[in-house]
């Protein structure tokens, strides 16, 4: 609109619709020594205009209480190889020592039944078979199944090439899925510990037949799509949705590339798998589309380079002050994300000669999150239902709204602040908030260090605040609110169910 003379019929959106020529939506250009796909519209824009969506509400599956997801799963190929750090451990052991063990943040682990199985039915050892059943005691580790023989093409069926040769084996997927969660569940983990994810192997492409395993074995599936925008790929084009329908059956699709992709299929230098920060940064900023996802094989810890690079990227992570999660709790999240329905409503105003508008959301609990892409309205939290709070950022030009664990949620929006408390910002679940006169009481869940921030609590107070676990952690510290009345309290205590108390100090 700022060129006169410039109108297109290549591209029209309308009260009706919208409409992009052949040729005109996306093109190829070179980049370096890569072909790299581009937008040539803008697909946020258009996409928006043409379906009326301007100041709609979106379901976001990035965000859990206005913090970025996180998520992190390890491919189960390596383990059994010796690391060249020390030239003594194995990936395995020195994976759990210096990665698994170091950083308290949960993974999803997954291992390769026939590198681990010993003879006669697999090519592992004891010490091997030992060392996956350290790695999956770990209370920050979700068990999962990486097949048994690791077939590379899942629809080249029995001629499939996999990676581990066990005499007499040709693949088969009831063997590489049911089998090796059956070995893993009885062999590897620890009791009421069972997989919870089939990680796929290879080229990641399993038929409906297959896929149909996975759901009658009671397990989430991941692996595939291999997203990626970066330096060498800086284009939204080169991501991919989270869901993808395979029949009548989804495969969840990962949120990053892997360590294997990004260092050309595991050749030097290794220390390029620190680009996959580049990724992360450009699937959050400036829109958040992605969450973050750390996705890598126990071999990343055969190369002192490859390992230095890990490092660089959680040390990363943790800078960002994620909500960090199971790679199951993140799969329940886009499954709700892709079923959640909202529908516009109707309510009297306050002096009853007009009517606000507001949205009714209706989900399963997992996805928690609803966002809208502006920055000028504030939540009505008195006729608002079914949510904890809000978060405006500015620079993102969106408003989170944080709905509770509750499955019909009504959001209403104002322009003018509210005065009482509310949930600003929290790195975890939150669920069963009460707020009294006393003071707050909630339920935490997760793993990783604990945050919440609290608008509109009383200004420059005292509060103390106590965090409790039913084994008996217990964490306990007198936080000030500001002038503001913003209270931020953060806590190193993990668990599946943390009891908080916010209550003002003595003396004030």
């Amino acid at each position: 609109k700022d060129r006169p003379q410039s109108e297109s019929d290549m591209v029209v959106t309308s009260s009706t619709g919208g409409y992009v020529a052949p040729g005109y939506a996306i093109t190829e250009s070179r980049l370096g020594i890569n072909f790299v796909m581009q937008w040539r519209i803008n697909p946020f824009f258009f996409f928006s205009e043409a379906l009326g969506l301007q100041r709609s509400p979106r379901p976001d599956f990035t965000t859990i209480n206005g913090s970025r997801v996180f998520y992190s799963h390890i491919d189960g190929d390596g383990l059994p190889s010796i690391s060249e750090i020390d030239r003594q451990s194995t990936c395995g052991d020195y994976t759990r020592k210096h990665i698994l063990k170091a950083y308290d943040l949960p993974v999803t682990v997954s291992f390769v039944v026939a590198g681990i199985e010993p003879p006669p039915k697999g090519r592992g050892s004891p010490h091997l078979l030992e060392t996956a059943r350290r790695i999956a005691k770990l209370p920050n580790v979700e068990v999962a199944s990486h097949g048994f023989a690791h077939p590379m093409n899942w629809r080249a069926y029995n001629k499939a090439i996999v990676s581990w040769d066990v005499p007499g084996y040709s693949m088969n997927a009831e063997k590489e899925i049911a089998y090796s969660i059956k070995y893993i569940n009885a062999e590897i983990s620890p009791p009421g510990k069972p997989v919870m994810v089939m990680l796929w192997t290879g080229w990641c492409n399993p038929d409906e037949e297959q896929l149909s395993i996975t759901y009658r074995e009671g397990v989430y599936n991941l692996n595939g799509g291999d997203p990626i925008m970066d330096g060498q790929f800086p284009s939204y084009l080169h991501l991919v949705p989270p869901i993808h329908k395979v029949g009548a059956y989804l495969q969840y699709y990962t949120s990053g590339p892997n360590d294997f992709i990004l260092t050309e299929e595991w050749t030097p230098p290794y220390h390029r798998w620190a680009n996959l920060i580049q990724t992360l940064e450009r699937t959050g900023e400036p829109r958040r589309l992605y969450p973050m996802n750390v996705y890598y094989h126990f071999y990343i810890s055969q190369k002192p380079s490859a390992m230095a690079a890990m490092r660089n990227i959680l040390n990363w992570v943790l800078e960002q002050e994620p909500t960090p999660l199971w790679a199951s709790e993140y799969i329940d999240i886009v499954r709700d994300f892709a079923d959640m329905r909202i529908e516009k409503v109707q309510l009297p105003a306050p002096n009853r000669k007009a009517t606000l508008v507001a949205w009714r959301g209706l989900n399963s609990g997992y996805a928690r999150t609803i966002r809208f892409d502006f920055n000028d309205r504030h939540l009505d939290l008195e006729r608002s239902k079914g949510v904890l709070g809000y978060q405006i950022l500015k620079k993102k030009n969106v408003t989170y709204v944080h709905l509770d664990d509750s499955h019909e949620h009504l959001i209403v929006l104002t322009p003018t602040p509210p005065k009482q408390p509310y949930l600003v910002r929290a790195t975890s679940y939150v669920d069963a908030v009460t707020i009294g006169k006393k003071g707050i009481q909630l339920k935490l869940r997760g793993y990783g260090k604990k945050m919440l921030s609290w608008a509109n609590m009383v200004p420059q107070t005292r509060y103390d605040i106590s965090a409790k676990t039913p084994q008996g952690d217990t964490l306990k510290n007198t936080v000030s609110s500001d002038k503001n009345g913003r209270l931020k309290w953060s806590g190193d205590i993990n668990g599946k169910e943390i009891h908080v108390t916010i209550v003002k100090a003595a003396g004030n």
